[in-house]
């Protein structure tokens, strides 16, 4: 006959770590959210703004752009980012194109190469 084992529960061994996934799923899903609040415009939006900010006479107008991709539920990429920080930059306004690099960050958008050589111009 077999000796009867006794299971012992213990709720911090059992429980805690699945209590600790559970929580850190929830945090990566809301900030998975706050990310997808705005999404990529597609080609067709995308092309026309990029050519509004190259078009665009002053580094305001170029952020205006910005503000109207967002006002159209669209996320800005990192194209339409390097574009108007460039205006920015060629304008003497670095204080503002750091102003929009940070806040292309602060959006989850990586910078590329034309972003940093726009940055530091």
């Amino acid at each position: 006959m077999m000796p009867r084992r006794h299971i012992f529960f213990d709720p911090v061994l059992h429980v805690l770590p699945a209590v600790l996934l559970l929580l850190s799923l929830l945090v990566l899903l809301n900030q998975a959210e706050s990310f997808s609040a705005l999404r990529k415009p597609p080609k067709s939006i995308a092309i026309p703004f990029m050519a509004r900010i190259k078009k665009a006479r002053t580094w305001r107008d170029g952020e205006r752009v910005l503000q109207d991709i967002e006002s159209e539920g669209y996320s800005p990429d990192v194209f339409h980012y390097s574009a108007a920080i460039s205006k920015c930059a060629k304008a003497g306004k670095w204080r503002k194109a750091l102003s929009l690099f940070k806040r292309m960050q602060s959006q989850g958008v990586v910078a590329n190469v034309i972003t940093y050589s726009a940055a530091i111009s």
